[in-house]
């Protein structure tokens, strides 16, 4: 049975991701810029990686793993494909860049990569303890982290550091593993009888994290891997699983536009890079956001009537 309240939270976070992308609010303030795009939002893809994981489970007891795989890489592919536009100049004169892009994914593509490997990797260790497996997912990340803040604050040397930390094995194998035991251990809510505390006090981690490195930094730096969202994401995902769940089709619709937004709007900030709106701007952000979402919904329709027209198709053909 589909959870309306996990479809509604997977939009939410594709907004969120659009969030980052154009630098949310940083325009108008800096600091509140920092505290939603590099503090708030960036739960975003922990949760959606938890949400993966978590129906992951499901889906290898009932021996679908290489189909989702298979599913996943086509996906991927696709998008590599339409993207090409933004990289494809790079094969001439970077190569080592454009090899890099094209097996790691351009932009935010990387997730879909990431989510391929992961997905494998916690199919192969899926037998291990729930302690065992526990204990690497929170490693993992804690050691990813390490590396990011390490970068950040210039105690690692690393050149491109991101393409480390920002990976399947120390963001995506953790939170996909963490999803993937929740759903294992039957675990659907969060403990006490007041989640909405569970939830604010782990978010305000997140913004609280965001204006410690800013007041340290004195200027924008990105932090893919808040050491808050360890806590904060699995805490969002319960409380959104714990809510009263209505299946319905409008949920389901919801889902499916939070996965096309996600994919299709870095095209609409390239767009509104082109009109010269700022970045940063409220401008920038309600564009791509209201672009992607017609977007999206045009292209889940036109999904939709091809559908019906392939099956009439087919109903015809076997009348005659």
């Amino acid at each position: 049975m589909r959870n309306s309240g996990l479809d509604y939270l997977k939009f939410g976070m594709a907004l969120m991701v659009i969030g980052i992308h154009c630098a949310s609010i940083g325009y108008h303030s800096e600091l509140w810029g920092v505290l939603t795009a590099q503090g708030l939002f960036r739960v975003a893809v922990p949760v959606f990686f938890i949400i993966n994981g978590y129906y992951l489970y499901d889906s290898i007891r009932k021996g679908q793993a290489t189909a989702i795989v298979s599913q996943l890489f086509m996906l991927f592919t696709c998008w590599q494909l339409i993207y090409l536009y933004f990289y494809a100049d790079q094969a001439l004169t970077q190569t080592d860049q454009f090899l890099t892009t094209l097996l790691l994914g351009y932009n935010h593509l990387w997730y879909l990569s990431a989510l391929v490997v992961s997905v494998i990797a916690v199919y192969f260790i899926r037998r291990g303890s729930t302690r065992q497996l526990s204990y690497w997912a929170v490693s993992l990340y804690l050691f990813g982290v390490l590396l990011q803040y390490g970068t950040n604050y210039q105690w690692l040397p690393m050149e491109n550091g991101y393409l480390y930390f920002r990976s399947a094995l120390f963001f995506g194998i953790p939170f996909v593993l963490i999803g993937f035991l929740l759903r294992r251990e039957g675990i659907s809510r969060l403990p006490g009888r007041f989640p909405l505390l569970w939830l604010l006090g782990a978010l305000s981690l997140l913004v609280i994290e965001a204006a410690l490195n800013y007041q340290q930094h004195q200027q924008v730096v990105g932090y893919d891997l808040p050491l808050s969202a360890l806590l904060a994401a699995p805490v969002l995902f319960l409380w959104a699983l714990g809510l009263p769940s209505v299946s319905s089709g409008r949920s389901r619709l919801y889902s499916q536009m939070a996965t096309t937004i996600y994919l299709i709007h870095p095209w609409f900030n390239y767009l509104l890079h082109l009109l010269n709106v700022p970045q940063g701007s409220i401008g920038k952000y309600a564009g791509s956001v209201l672009g992607s979402m017609a977007a999206a919904y045009l292209y889940l329709l036109f999904q939709q009537l091809l559908s019906k027209w392939q099956r009439a198709t087919l109903s015809t053909d076997r009348v005659s």
